[in-house]
C-alpha cells in the first residue's frame, strides 16, 4: 500500500507532530511565567479607563 493510498498520516510524522506541539507548549508556558502582574495607583487606573473611554467614543 502507497503513502498516497492511506488516509491516516505515517507513524513517524504523527509522533513528529505531537513533539511539535509539546514544544510549542512547553515554550508558551515558560514565556507566560515570566509575565508579573504589576500594581497600578487608583490613579493610573483612571486615567487608563478614561484613554479607554476616549478610545471607544471615536468614530471614524
Amino acid at each position: 500500500m502507497s503513502y498516497l493510498s492511506q488516509h491516516t498520516a505515517p507513524r513517524h510524522q504523527r509522533l513528529f507532530e505531537l513533539l511539535r506541539q509539546e514544544n510549542r507548549a512547553a515554550t508558551t508556558v515558560a514565556r507566560i511565567k515570566g509575565f508579573t502582574i504589576r500594581q497600578i495607583s487608583a490613579e493610573e487606573a483612571a486615567q487608563i479607563k478614561a484613554v479607554a473611554k476616549q478610545s471607544f467614543s471615536r468614530h471614524d
